[in-house]
């Protein structure tokens, strides 16, 4: 039976095949096949009492036998009867004759087909089979029993266990962090200056200078630079806009100097007089009926810019009102990041204690480093790719360490959405392979483990075997005592 034969039986009757065996020995039993067939499971073979050897007065019954591994589980199939000449003759006046005939004299006959099968039970997974003879002397004297171990099956299903590739991330000569934000600060029409009493200025304010003070306040940082970026709304003159939005972004970096202790040369400022981008996000994802057409407006930068916010009121005079009342207000704004470099950690003791107390401080290295002080695949060594992920949520190479922590926990959806996020580095592909295969699809994963193999990632050839294995079928049977 070739391999393509057997894997549509599989698919056609969920039959577990065998390899059949040449002859078990000095019981003269041949052709021996067994295992699950259905909700059955069923032993085959051939007896051939022509060769098996009794003395006249004497029998022998052949049982074959299931059991477990540990003896607690044991099922005999019905049994087959092979006497010398006298035993067979008295054997035989004491047989129903209203049976099927399972007594044969030696010496003599053709092959006998045995075939019998017994409802499938949970523990014959993993189980032996076994051909039971119990001798018979003269006068019905048992010459003792005899347990021939034929077969060893195993039907669990195979399991892929892959080796996860995680990657080391670069060292880089400096630890240089980014903590970016957006703050609506709300201005009055036409004016400069901040009106506390207006919208939610104060917290918005307050929002930059807690991130500001954050850094200001960790002991292992150095802040590099400021940057403070001011948005007008795109209504009235352009000029003025140009004003509004300089002049705002000026006034709002005066506040956040006068109220830390940074310097002024590492503040650095620039404005957008015409928030277009934002208005045109906003339209985007509205509902509006000339959508369409206010896109192709926004995207056309044939318009020039002192005439266009006019020409985008005269042209959709319906929806302006609404847009100038509730979009305008918050397209007034400013975005702020805050440059800051952080000193280098010098031993995985030290790492530790930081991320306990500032893991933000921590670069992908560090955090490497980190993880491989504890046991590969521990609580502890998951927690810290976590962690990196976390704070470097757009890395490829955290989303693809975070994807492997998440697969080794069994969750698939979250390795999912890290792979999405990991790039297309052959370590990548490799964890795509990876995902697939531990979800049982073996086809769509042997295209991936295969290109991840020539790429060279070294553990794709161990995956790709395994994966082939598994999709070969469960573990099987194992035939010994045959010639």
């Amino acid at each position: 039976m070739n391999n393509k034969t057997i894997l549509a039986i599989l698919a056609a009757a969920a039959l577990i095949p065998a390899v059949s065996a040449q002859n078990v020995k000095h019981l003269c039993v041949s052709g021996l096949e067994t295992g699950r067939d259905g909700s059955r499971f069923f032993v085959n073979m051939n007896v051939n009492p022509a060769k098996l050897d009794q003395r006249t007065n004497s029998r022998v019954e052949l049982y074959p036998v299931i059991y477990s591994a540990d003896s607690t589980h044991r099922v005999a199939l019905p049994s087959l009867t092979v006497a010398g000449r006298n035993m067979f003759y008295s054997t035989l006046r004491n047989v129903d004759t209203g049976q099927p005939t399972t007594l044969y004299r030696a010496g003599r006959g053709k092959v006998v087909n045995y075939s019998h099968s017994v409802p499938y039970e949970d523990w014959m997974e993993v189980c032996t089979v076994g051909i039971e003879a119990r001798n018979t002397g003269c006068c019905n004297e048992p010459k003792g029993d005899e347990l021939v171990p034929v077969a060893a099956v195993d039907l669990r299903p195979r399991r892929f266990q892959p080796h996860f590739a995680y990657v080391a991330p670069l060292d880089t000569a400096t630890k240089r962090f980014n903590l970016s934000g957006r703050a609506n600060v709300r201005f009055i029409v036409n004016k400069t200056n901040i009106d506390w009493k207006y919208a939610n200025n104060y917290v918005e304010l307050d929002s930059i200078l807690r991130t500001v003070n954050a850094v200001k306040d960790n002991p292992d940082a150095n802040v590099d630079s400021i940057f403070l970026k001011g948005f007008a709304s795109p209504e009235g003159p352009y000029d003025n806009n140009v004003r509004l939005a300089q002049g705002r972004t000026e006034v709002i970096k005066e506040y956040v100097r006068k109220n830390s202790t940074f310097s002024a040369s590492v503040y650095h400022t620039a404005s957008v007089p015409e928030d277009w981008d934002g208005l045109r996000r906003w339209v985007e994802s509205s509902s509006l009926d000339d959508k369409e057409a206010m896109l192709a407006f926004i995207d056309d930068k044939s318009i020039p810019a002192p005439v266009r916010n006019d020409e985008f009121r005269r042209r959709f005079p319906k929806d302006y009102p609404f847009i100038l009342d509730n979009v305008y207000p918050p397209l007034r704004h400013t975005e702020y990041r805050i440059t800051y470099t952080v000193r280098k950690y010098l031993n995985v003791d030290e790492i530790r204690e930081v991320m306990r107390t500032r893991p933000y401080n921590l670069s992908q290295n560090e955090l490497f480093l980190l993880a491989n002080s504890y046991k590969a695949g521990s609580p502890e060594y998951d927690e810290v790719f976590e962690v990196a992920v976390r704070l470097f949520p757009e890395n490829t190479t955290a989303n693809l360490n975070a994807a492997n922590t998440a697969m080794h926990r069994g969750d698939y959806d979250a390795a999912r959405r890290y792979l999405d996020r990991a790039g297309d580095t052959p370590a990548a592909i490799y964890g795509r392979g990876v995902l697939l295969a531990l979800e049982g699809k073996y086809s769509e994963a042997l295209p991936l483990l295969r290109e991840a193999q020539t790429l060279g990632v070294a553990e794709a050839a161990d995956a790709v075997a395994q994966v082939e294995m598994c999709e070969a079928g469960p573990n099987g049977i194992t035939y010994y005592n045959a010639d």
